[in-house]
Order: structure tokens, then sequence, then C-alpha cells
């Protein structure tokens, strides 16, 4: 069985381009309301614990995380590991309709656990929150490449909790801002590691209001921010949205994104908001403009890809069992001419 036990050793076996293209597919796959690339009919049921394409749930393997109960599935293992219950779970299955995988959290590290779908056996195993950390991060960028400005001169990131780093790391390296921002109770040690792990020049500062005005691309992780520090033109993606989002700023944005409307729609209806979210996926599908002019303040609200740590996990223990054919731990760069150009973008 592999084992992947360390968040630094999934980012080296997940190349930031490689994060991001598995991501995307993610998007495509789990929008409930539009065909995915490999069903492009929509013959397939839509649902995400339903079919998923081969990139996700390839033949002998899955993977899964995610809030909510495990339903036990038809070649769901009759026992766990000592002291894990389900939970974090978004559970998948083959068009056969067999049991994928699980992910289980107890005590200790929240793992993902990886079922061969023939036999039900665990293939593979990933312990750490670094699969969570990486669908984050690979959401805000795709949303940012479609939503920031073309390039931006400065990113703040508000909070310093366990998936700043994975968004420095994919965001530095796509969407590649001149000028980054730090606030946060541990930016002083975040900007270390930026700096010695990433080659990233860093800068923590005291004040969030000073770190978000001005900012072209504002990420939030656990810290609320003032609608009135966001200037124009300012693309924010909210990860912790629904604890901390004040509903001004959901009032002010021109346009407000997510990565699961059903969710998001939800979510926002217990607070109270009236705000009808777009779906990324269809941003990304081209069914939907990016960025439509230069002073649009544009929000996403983040709830998570069905299937997205499910192909994350799979790719990694794929790496992992081929030390000889996987790509380095670089930083990964942004593909020449990916992002959509607009009429006011400048070169």
């Amino acid at each position: 069985m592999r084992h992947i036990s360390v968040d630094a050793e999934l980012d080296g076996l997940l190349p930031v381009d490689e994060a991001v293209r598995l991501l995307r597919v993610a998007l495509l796959a789990g929008a409930p309301d539009h065909p995915s690339p490999r069903d492009p009919a929509g013959s397939t049921p839509r649902d995400p614990a339903g079919p998923m394409p081969r990139d996700l749930a390839g033949p002998g393997v899955g993977a899964a995380a995610g809030p909510g109960g495990a339903d036990r599935r038809p070649h769901e293992p009759a026992s766990r590991p000592p002291g894990l219950t389900p939970a974090h779970q978004h559970h998948g299955t083959t068009p056969a309709g067999r049991f994928l995988a699980a992910g289980l959290r107890g005590d200790g590290p929240q793992a993902t656990i990886v079922f061969d779908d023939r036999t039900g056996a665990v293939t593979g195993l990933v312990v750490g929150t670094g699969l969570g950390d990486l669908r984050a991060a690979a959401t805000a960028v795709i949303a940012a490449e479609h939503l920031a400005a073309v390039y931006p001169h400065r990113m703040t990131i508000l909070g310093t909790g366990p998936r700043a780093f994975a968004q420095l790391r994919l965001l530095a390296a796509r969407i590649r801002p001149t000028e980054i921002l730090l606030h946060g109770s541990d930016a002083g040690d975040l900007v270390a590691r930026a700096r010695t792990q990433l080659g990233l020049t860093v800068t923590a500062v005291r004040d969030p209001a000073a770190a978000v005005r001005g900012a072209q691309l504002v990420v939030t992780d656990g810290l609320g921010l003032d609608p009135d520090w966001v200037s124009r033109g300012t693309h924010v993606s909210a990860l912790d949205w629904h604890r901390v989002l004040p509903p001004a700023l959901l009032a002010r944005a021109d346009r407000v994104v997510t990565d699961a409307p059903r969710s998001a729609r939800s979510r926002l209806g217990a607070l109270g908001s009236p705000a009808v979210p777009e779906d990324l996926a269809d941003l990304v599908a081209g069914r939907a403009p990016g960025r439509r002019a230069p002073d649009e303040v544009t929000l996403l609200l983040t709830c998570g890809v069905p299937g997205a740590e499910l192909a994350l996990a799979r790719a990694a223990l794929r790496r992992a069992a081929d030390p000889e054919g996987q790509p380095g731990p670089g930083r990964g760069h942004r593909r020449a001419n990916y992002r959509r150009r607009t009429p006011h973008a400048q070169p």
C-alpha cells in the first residue's frame, strides 16, 4: 500500500500546474447543471457522488474528503484504522456504482483512504490536510485567472493558517504578482518559510487595512475584512466566508462566483443574503465571461469541488509509485497566453 504522510511530500508529488489542471477537470465534472468533459451529451447523472471522468475515478483507485458523514458503499472495507471514524467525506462511485473512497478523521490527523474499485482493497493512504489545502489553492488560482486583473501588482493574504502556504505556492507561481503582503498572527514564520522553500519575498503587515488597500488580489482565510478596505477592481477569494465574510462585501461585489453553487446558495440563504452566485465552472468552460471591466469587484466563495481531492490523491499516489516518471517539486509556471485578455488589459 502506498502511503503519503507529510504535506511537504504531497507538494513535491503534485506540481502547481498539475494541481490546477486536476481541479479544472473536477470543476467541470462536478457541475450539476452541465455535462462533463467526458460526457458531452449529459447522459450520466450529475450527482457529485455519481460517475466521474477517468481523470477523477480511473480504474482501480479513488479518494475523497469533505464534510459530512459516511454511508457504507458496496465495496467499503468492514474495518477502519483504530481511532478513526468516517468524517470529512465526499464519497465517490464508479459508473457501476462501486465504492471508491472515504476520508476519515479521528483524534489524530485527517486521512484519505484510497480503495481499489474492483476488490475494495486499500491501495493507498494520504494523511494530513494537504489535499484540502491544495484543492482550495487551486480553486483560488482558477478564479483569479478568470476574474483578477490580468497583471495584478499586489496580492494580499489575510490569515496564516495551514492553507496559507498552499495559497502562496500556487498563486505566486501562476498569477505572479510583483508584491505579496501577508497579515496574520504567524506572519513571520510564514514569511520565512516562503523565502526558504519557495524563493518568494513576502512582506508581513500588521495593519490589515493597509495590507488590503490597493491590492488587486486578496485571499481571506479565517480573517474578515472591512468592505471599505477593498479598492475598485479587486478580486477577493474568500475561503472561510460563511464564518467571517461581512454581508456588506457581498452587497458591494459586482459579481459573486462559487465552486459549488448549490452549497453556496444554501449557506447564503442561512446568512440572509439575497446574492445569487455564478458557477465558476461556467467561466472555466467559456459559458460565462471572466472579468468584464477594470473596476469590477469580484468575489469567490469556496465550498469545495466534488471529486477534487479524489483526483489529487489519485495523482499523488500514482507519482509516488513511479518516482522516475514524476516531475520535481518546483514551483511550476503559468502557461504563456493562457489567461484571457480583456479590452482593458495592459501589457
